[in-house]
């Protein structure tokens, strides 16, 4: 009998652990794009000064978005994370010099932007 209150309730800790992983998945997707728009202040300034403020907008998004992940949104946050490499390889180009057409990177963006905001509503819905 005095063995039960000693016993830890495995589940609340299940739960606990649950989320922070949900947590921290969205956390991991904001230091990435955190990282691309680091990287992008590198570009040289005529096309900084284009590629920033459509990286910061995303930014932004991600960061006010809701953390707490669910099983519903994960094909869209799995599409998320691959719009923010295919970012970060579009910076590249335009880093290495490969390329200078930032209308690419824009329509990429413009994507990417369109399944967070897809992402939110859905888990508002969920929700």
């Amino acid at each position: 009998e005095g063995k039960a209150f000693n016993e830890k309730p495995l589940q609340v800790t299940g739960i606990e652990d649950n989320a922070k992983n949900k947590v921290q998945a969205w956390k991991q997707i904001d230091a990435d794009m955190q990282a691309v728009v680091s990287n992008a202040g590198g570009l040289e300034m005529g096309i900084r000064t284009q590629v920033l403020p459509m990286l910061n907008k995303i930014k932004e998004e991600i960061k006010y978005s809701d953390p707490m992940s669910h099983e519903g949104v994960s094909t869209q946050e799995r599409q998320i994370v691959q719009g923010i490499h295919a970012v970060d390889s579009a910076v590249q180009s335009l880093l290495k010099a490969q390329a200078k057409d930032t209308k690419p990177l824009q329509a990429i963006c413009e994507d990417l932007m369109t399944l967070i905001k897809d992402r939110n509503a859905r888990l508002k819905a969920i929700k």
